[in-house]
C-alpha cells in the first residue's frame, strides 16, 4: 500500500496543479478586463474553475482517508441503513444536496465493516448520480436475491457507455461532458468496496433508469444475535 498510496501522491499533484494553474492565469486576466460584460463571463469561469478545484481536493482528502483507514480501522457490526440517512444528511449539509430520497427496508442489513469508509462511499454515489445522473436521485438500501448486502444511487437517466463502464472505478476518470468532475468519486466506492471484500454493481434498465452500488458480505442474522446478547 505504501508503493500505491506514492503513486496517488504523484497523481494528485499532477491532476492539482492544472487547475490551479488555468485559475491563476484566468484571475490575471480578468484583473486586465476593462468591459463590465467580459469581466462578469471571466468571474463566471473563475468561480466555475474554483468549484471543481475544491471538489477534487474534498475527493482527493477523501481517497487518503479512506486508503489509510483500510489498513488502520476496526471493523464493527454496521447497518447500512444507518449508512444510508447518514451521508445523506452529509450530503446535504456539505454539498448543498437536496430532493434525495431514501429507500430503506424495515429490517436491519448488517455488515461488517467500517462507519467512517462506507458513509464516504455512500456520499460519493450520491455526488455522483446528482452531477451524472437524471433526478429524481433514490439512495436505496437492499438485500439481493444473492444474498448480498447492497447499498445504491438510483436514477433516472440511460446511464453509462460501455468505455465509462470499462473504466468504473479508475482514479481520475473523468466525463469530458462535466468538466467539474474530479474524476475520483467512484475511486473511492470502489477502494470501499474491494477494502470490505465487496464489488461495485451497476444496473441499467430502458425504462427504470440506472443504479450504481457497493455490494457487500451481509452479516447472518445468528451472528447479529450472537454479538448482541454479549
Amino acid at each position: 500500500r505504501v508503493s500505491a498510496m506514492q503513486d496517488f501522491v504523484a497523481d494528485a499533484a499532477h491532476q492539482m496543479r492544472t487547475p490551479i494553474t488555468a485559475l491563476r492565469a484566468q484571475t490575471e486576466l480578468a484583473m486586465e478586463e476593462d468591459d463590465p460584460r467580459k469581466l462578469k463571463t471571466q468571474l463566471r469561469r473563475i468561480r466555475d474553475r474554483a468549484v471543481g478545484v475544491s471538489r477534487l481536493t474534498d475527493q482527493l482528502l477523501s481517497h487518503a482517508l479512506v486508503t489509510h483507514r483500510a489498513d488502520s480501522a476496526t471493523l464493527e457490526l454496521i447497518d447500512l441503513r444507518r449508512v444510508a440517512v447518514e451521508a445523506e444528511r452529509e450530503a446535504r449539509r456539505t454539498g448543498g444536496a437536496t430532493g434525495i430520497e431514501l429507500d430503506l427496508p424495515a429490517d436491519p442489513v448488517m455488515v461488517n465493516g467500517d462507519a467512517f469508509s462506507l458513509r464516504e462511499a455512500a456520499r460519493n454515489l450520491i455526488t455522483n448520480a446528482l452531477a451524472h445522473g437524471t433526478p429524481p436521485i433514490c439512495l436505496k438500501v437492499s438485500i439481493t436475491q444473492g444474498g448480498k448486502a447492497l447499498i445504491a444511487a438510483h436514477d433516472q437517466g440511460p446511464g453509462m457507455n460501455p468505455v465509462q463502464l470499462e473504466r468504473i472505478g479508475q482514479r481520475f476518470a473523468r466525463d469530458a461532458a462535466n468538466p467539474q468532475s474530479a474524476g475520483l468519486g467512484l475511486a473511492i466506492v470502489a477502494e470501499v468496496a474491494e477494502f470490505h471484500q465487496g464489488s461495485i454493481r451497476t444496473t441499467a434498465q430502458a425504462v427504470a433508469g440506472f443504479e450504481v452500488g457497493i455490494e457487500l458480505p451481509l452479516t447472518p442474522a445468528s451472528v447479529v444475535a450472537e454479538v448482541d446478547s454479549e
